[in-house]
C-alpha cells in the first residue's frame, strides 16, 4: 500500500536531483534540514531505519524512492 504523501515527496526529490537514483548522506541531510550525524543515526536505528545502501566499507547512499517513502512517516 502506497503512503499518502509518497508521490509528492518523490516528485519533489526528483525535481531537486534530476537524473539521480540515490543521494549521499550530506544531500539527504540538506533535503530534510538535518545534520549529517542525525542522518547517520537514522540509518542505524533499529525501529524505522532510513533506507540505505552500503557501497564499499564506508560510503552510504540513500535511494530516492526509499527516502520519499521514509519521509511520509509510519
Amino acid at each position: 500500500m502506497e503512503k499518502i504523501d509518497y508521490r509528492e515527496n518523490l516528485e519533489l526529490l526528483r525535481e531537486m536531483f534530476p537524473g539521480k537514483l540515490s543521494l549521499s548522506v550530506p544531500e539527504a541531510a540538506s533535503v530534510m534540514g538535518l545534520d549529517v550525524k542525525t542522518v547517520y543515526n537514522a540509518v542505524s536505528r533499529r525501529y524505522n531505519p532510513l533506507p540505505h545502501m552500503k557501497v564499499g566499507e564506508k560510503r552510504i547512499l540513500i535511494p530516492i524512492p526509499g527516502l520519499a517513502r521514509w519521509m511520509c512517516g509510519k
